[in-house]
């Protein structure tokens, strides 16, 4: 099969150019994809990024973790291979006076937009609020929004959650502690802010126009940016005023009572200005299925549904709701992007948990978008695993609609398919995490062979071309893999069984043993340069730990074990022969499974060759030298 490749010398200087930052144009509701100016399917993965305190807007002088755009901050979202930011744009940083904007928030923001467009990220702009306003505990609309006397006085804020009121100050806000003393999500239950959310959809004095004059003026100042990928209408909106009407409760009621008409009216003011650009509506966060009868404004070839996922308040499992949104979108003619999961926590069942919605979200060919940045940081440093998961590889562009994604991340093997459309000159995209899944460098193979070539677009971008051979129509699939040969290792005789470091502990002398292939990353190895070497240690540390060969007391064979790796050590050098045998420089001895006995936990020993199937493996693609 044809191949091409690059060390990790030549992609280190590959120039950094003008990121292929190209406007997406519209959906393609029969495939649910977003579709660019120049005809290709776009996919995105990204983080939030959102000021909910003044001055609303990231830092863009000063380094501030989680909360600012500077040198340091572009360089650690190139480290997450991101190519989006659902971006806050604060209506209370854009109207803090009502009627009166301001231009400097403005201006700011469009910086910020500008400087992530340069560096190949999108902004997805968002009206971002939990909890609507400050008299009630949250953040979103402005301070002039919430007016006295719209409850009565035993009606405040936090009643019902709790049966005695905050007290105000001058301004009608409750106090910082006050509101730290109670659970925000719950806070939606209360009366003042069912009360202030009905006015809004009511356009009670005018404010429902306003919100959408504000998304006005948001446009107006950013829609000529092509890295503008959309406006989100409003984050996690609530179902309106639930105390006067119950029946807005209901999963779905709200989204066509409340919610659909205001969408409308939005967009409306969008459009004014702004015909192109994808228009993303958010139903009630605890739907099932949406009640939208339509989508704002009735084309669904220029809207997305933005939905999120956190348990609670969706009762199943991730890859549940992504089924249900894309019924949405099926029903909607058009498509959907998951805008917000969490994306933060240091334990084994929380990662393994963010690695699934992300996995699941491949599998179905959705974008995602984390919550959030400010959760990568801890101090000064941020996340390692969670980075990890950022860093996954991804398909950024395909020339043609695209059939499937999948990446495998033990192994940093990745695989995109798509019919192609040799009409489309510019090429596929595949963003990579060259320090993070591929320090040895890439290699690119395309099936059918020939059909592609590859060049680099910079470090993390991966340019996709056709050749003369390419025809439209066809299924064609490329693959990025890492420069050296890393896979598992099975047992020829027994191919249920992997080469596997016992426990998946890095101690020095750690048994090798056969066990259940899992493509766990106790069983993924690398060969480089005649070592066989764990392809990432439990800390995704690359060339640490590599198999090794022990003594056993009063045996002519030695154990197979695990150790630090040493460079020019005979006992660490392996050669491989067609016949799969893994043999050792030092003693010529093959990797041998000990009695030929194939069950877990048999020990892996070196032997004298004998020719017998104990002592022939499936090695990875590449590991004899030819690919």
């Amino acid at each position: 099969m044809r191949f091409l490749s690059i060390s990790a010398a030549v992609l280190a200087s590959v120039a950094l150019v003008t990121a292929d930052l190209s406007k997406i144009v519209r959906v393609d509701p029969a495939s649910q994809q977003f579709i660019d100016a120049n005809g290709r399917s776009r996919f995105f993965h990204g983080t939030n990024m959102i000021k909910k305190v003044p001055p609303y807007h990231a830092d863009i002088n000063q380094f501030d973790p989680g909360y600012s755009l500077v040198d340091r901050d572009i360089q650690v979202l190139k480290d997450l291979n991101i190519n989006s930011i659902r971006l806050g744009v604060q209506w209370t940083g854009v109207e803090p006076v009502r009627g009166q904007y301001n231009q400097t928030y403005l201006d700011i923001t469009g910086t910020i937009i500008q400087r992530l467009q340069d560096n190949g990220i999108y902004a997805l702009l968002d009206q971002h609020q939990d909890v609507w306003a400050p008299q009630l505990c949250g953040e979103g609309a402005p301070d002039w929004f919430v007016q006295p006397g719209w409850v009565i006085p035993s009606d405040m804020m936090p009643v019902p959650q709790q049966s005695t009121p905050f007290a105000v100050d001058a301004n009608g806000m409750p106090s910082a502690a006050d509101c730290d003393s109670i659970d925000w999500s719950t806070s939606y239950l209360d009366y003042a802010v069912g009360n202030a959310f009905g006015r809004l959809y009511n356009n009670y004095d005018s404010l429902g126009d306003a919100w959408a004059l504000y998304w006005k003026t948001v446009v107006t100042n950013y829609h000529m940016l092509p890295g503008v990928l959309g406006y989100d209408l409003m984050n996690e909106p609530w179902v309106g005023d639930h105390m006067a009407d119950p029946t807005l409760l209901i999963p779905g009621r709200a989204d066509s009572v409340n919610l659909e008409p205001l969408w409308n009216k939005g967009t409306a003011q969008i459009r004014t200005v702004d015909n192109t650009t994808i228009v993303f509506f958010e139903g009630v966060t605890f739907d099932i299925l949406s009640g939208f009868e339509n989508v704002p404004g009735g084309d669904g070839t220029h809207t997305a549904q933005s939905y999120h996922y956190y348990k609670p308040p969706q009762l199943g499992s991730v890859e549940t709701t992504i089924q249900n949104r894309i019924t949405d979108a099926t029903r909607l003619k058009t498509t959907g992007m998951m805008t917000e999961f969490q994306f933060w926590g240091s334990d084994n069942a929380t990662l393994a948990l963010i690695l699934e919605a992300a996995q699941m979200a491949d599998t179905y060919m959705q974008s995602w978008q984390g919550w959030s940045y400010e959760e990568l940081w801890s101090g000064d440093n941020y996340s390692l695993p969670l980075a990890q998961i950022y860093a996954r590889t991804y398909a950024e562009a395909t020339a043609g609609v695209a059939k499937t994604l999948y990446f495998q991340d033990t192994t940093a093997k990745y695989w995109v398919s798509w019919i192609a459309d040799t009409s489309i000159t510019a090429p596929g995209l595949i963003r990579i995490a060259p320090n993070t899944y591929y320090p040895d460098g890439i290699r690119v193979f395309f099936v059918p062979a020939g059909t592609g070539t590859y060049t680099m677009e910079n470090e993390n971008v991966v340019q996709l071309h056709y050749t003369s051979t390419a025809v439209t129509g066809q299924t064609i699939q490329a693959s990025v893999q890492p420069y050296f040969p890393t896979d598992i290792i099975k047992s020829s005789a027994s191919t249920g069984f992997c080469m596997d470091n016992s426990n998946a502990f890095v101690n020095p002398n750690n048994p090798i043993i056969i066990w259940g292939c899992s493509s766990s990353a106790n069983q993924v190895w690398k060969f480089k340069n005649g070592t066989i070497s764990l392809a990432f240690d439990p800390s995704h540390n690359h060339d640490t730990f590599c198999l090794d060969t022990q003594p056993i007391a009063s045996k002519t064979y030695f154990s197979a074990v695990l150790n630090p790796c040493q460079a020019g050590s005979q006992t660490q050098q392996w050669s491989v022969n067609a016949a799969g045998n893994i043999i050792n420089a030092s003693n010529g001895y093959c990797l041998d499974i000990t009695g030929s006995t194939y069950k877990a936990g048999t020990d892996v020993i070196t032997y004298p060759c004998s020719g017998n199937p104990n002592q022939e493996w499936i090695l990875p693609r590449g590991a004899s030298g030819t690919w």
